[in-house]
């Protein structure tokens, strides 16, 4: 499979620094090299039992016996491997723009894009370029078409996002197939319900809150306890160990504030370290405000803020540490980046990097309902809980920023391979759900799509409707349109045989085609919705393989109830014509390439 899906792929790294086997060498026809490396490590990764491919990297800091996942492929591969090649780089940065753009289908677009171009040169060398790209951007037009119109194209869905079904089903179309991640049925159906429990819960009136991903690795975990310990929790969580004083406090506080009970802690947060010996950053009133005075003077100057909780990206002082917790104040040090981002949005506090302790101003204090020490697959976090939504509104002043409800979901998992991959999985899932919100329509998934695209097209081919398209063209320019249309019928065609992962001209690949076809069989429909004429319907009900090649009729609910994979899946239409576009433009681009390049033996 990997993961040009999510956008990745898995690098091992290899100590030797001699030429890999796959190094660039000079070809007389670079653009057929390149395409065909690529499409065979698109087919070998694409469908629901595609492989795992693996990559070595020249990256030293990585040992042998581990890997990572990463986007940017040219930075980690060898210099001499052909994926720093101009075509490769190019053919990834289309292929990585569109993963960042719809989080899914990536490996479709590569396989059928370097599928086209393959057969372009293999079956239309005589036929003029110009011609190609009319006869290719007609088929890309009569596609999108048949995508919209609902009279047309019987797999076209309306997204119900008032549905949990078809949320579900979008999701566990993009979160199946991974080899990394061996789900099974359950297992995927509850990590599916958690991803959109998250965006539920992040939605708010106008806006919608920062979703974060908080990772915990236990090599000793079992599969039951990783799914358990996946799970959406309410606020942000840091993953840092309070000292003993502190957690004496939490308790403390957690027997005189009862939930509900309306207060709130106040939050200062710095990017500095507090302490006294840093004195260039400290903005003092005079020099003498050192060691113990200046202790007091910084716990007075919280007190007279009525702080809180006092957080830190750097260290604070252990003897501050210890006074603040005297005085009921709460220190938090060590933050990351990431976490100091997540607690400025959901407290709205201002990050100060000195110290001043004149400074009176309040607007820089931020705000939170709750924290609390949490144990989630014995490790423990602190936890933030944002303000209520109805105390959003009490700022008097409009300009002062206002606390968001920021969602945390937090995955377990036994490598840190397998959580690299989930993470980047559900972060492209929650994209997939934001774009169908905007465009809230998708197509079956399962070559469903491809099988009635095939009849449209075959349609669209005949000569009568190319002569509708061409009125002044001749004989031979519309023999060579339908050549041409035929060569792009025939790429979708491989990207449903390579679904199946059955090599060329197999009578089981074939088998299962006309099964499918027959099953989904639309042609009188089709002709006599062009023509007008009464009679013919598209089938009741659409048809689409499932993981081990049998024909089943899609249903959101039979996913859901049976937990058998390749009924319920459902694919955003936004994302295909994504594809689909990005494909055809990057294979006429390279067949455009293909006359200009020279290369020298």
């Amino acid at each position: 499979w990997i993961l040009f899906e999510s956008g990745q792929f898995l690098f091992m790294s290899t100590m030797e620094n001699s030429p890999l086997p796959n190094a660039t060498q000079p070809v007389k026809d670079p653009v057929w090299d390149v395409c065909t490396r690529f499409n065979k490590i698109a087919s070998t990764l694409y469908g629901p039992r595609g492989k795992l491919g693996c990559v070595p990297s020249a990256i030293s800091a990585l040992h042998a016996s581990c890997g990572e996942l990463c986007d940017n492929i040219s930075r980690v591969a060898h210099s001499d491997s052909f994926f720093n090649s101009p075509l490769a780089r190019l053919i990834l940065r289309e292929v990585s723009r569109h993963a960042t753009t719809y989080g899914d289908g990536s490996c479709f677009l590569l396989l059928f894009m370097t599928t086209l171009v393959l057969h372009a040169k293999d079956q239309l060398p005589h036929i003029a370029l110009p011609i190609v790209e009319f006869a290719f951007e007609t088929c890309m037009k009569w596609t999108v078409e048949f995508i919209n119109n609902e009279d047309l194209n019987p797999t076209k869905r309306t997204i119900n996002f008032g549905s949990l079904d078809d949320l579900l089903a979008v999701v566990c179309t993009v979160l199946s197939g991974n080899p990394i991640l061996q789900l099974d049925a359950v297992t995927l159906q509850y990590l599916a319900s958690q991803v959109v429990k998250a965006y539920i819960v992040s939605i708010e009136e106008d806006s919608q809150s920062p979703i974060r991903f908080q990772t915990c690795m236990d090599s000793s975990i079992t599969q039951e306890e990783m799914q358990k310990g996946c799970q959406v929790v309410e606020g942000v969580l840091i993953d840092w160990q309070l000292s003993l004083e502190s957690t004496v406090l939490l308790a403390k506080w957690a027997t005189r504030n009862q939930p509900g009970s309306g207060d709130e802690l106040r939050v200062i947060l710095f990017d500095v370290c507090i302490e006294p010996s840093v004195d260039h950053l400290f903005k003092t009133v005079e020099p003498q405000q050192k060691n113990s005075n200046w202790f007091q003077e910084f716990v007075e100057w919280m007190k007279q803020l009525s702080v809180s909780v006092v957080m830190s990206q750097k260290v604070i002082h252990p003897r501050l540490k210890s006074l603040l917790a005297y005085n009921n104040i709460l220190s938090i040090e060590r933050l990351s980046i990431r976490h100091i981002e997540a607690v400025r949005q959901l407290t709205a506090c201002t990050v100060l990097s000195n110290i001043c302790m004149t400074d009176s101003d309040v607007s820089v204090l931020g705000r939170v309902a709750e924290i609390k020490e949490v144990e989630i697959c014995s490790k423990r976090f602190i936890q933030l809980t944002p303000v209520a939504p109805t105390d959003n509104s009490v700022d008097e002043n409009e300009n002062t920023p206002k606390p968001q409800s920021v969602v945390t979901l937090f995955l377990v998992g036994n490598n840190d391979i397998w959580l690299q991959a989930v993470q980047k999985l559900c972060q492209n899932a929650l994209k997939v759900i934001q774009l169908a919100s905007a465009h809230p329509f998708g197509v079956i998934g399962g070559c469903c799509f491809e099988s009635h695209l095939i009849q449209y097209l075959q349609h669209c081919c005949l000569p009568t409707k190319l002569q509708q398209e061409l009125p002044t063209a001749t004989h031979t320019i519309l023999h060579h349109v339908k050549l041409c249309g035929n060569v792009f019928i025939q790429a979708i065609k491989r990207t449903m045989q390579d679904f199946l992962h059955c090599p060329p001209n197999h009578s089981t690949f074939e088998e299962c085609f006309t099964q499918l076809q027959t099953k989904n069989d639309c042609t009188v429909f089709y002709t006599n919705f062009s023509t007008g004429q009464e009679g013919g319907k598209p089938p009741a009900g659409c048809f689409l393989w499932d993981c081990c090649g049998d024909v089943r009729q899609y249903s959101t609910t039979n996913y859901n109830s049976d937990g058998v994979p390749g009924c319920g899946v459902l694919e955003v239409a936004q994302g295909r014509i994504g594809a689909l576009h990005t494909a055809v433009e990057t294979a006429l681009l390279l067949l455009r390439m293909d006359n200009t390049l020279v290369v020298v033996d």
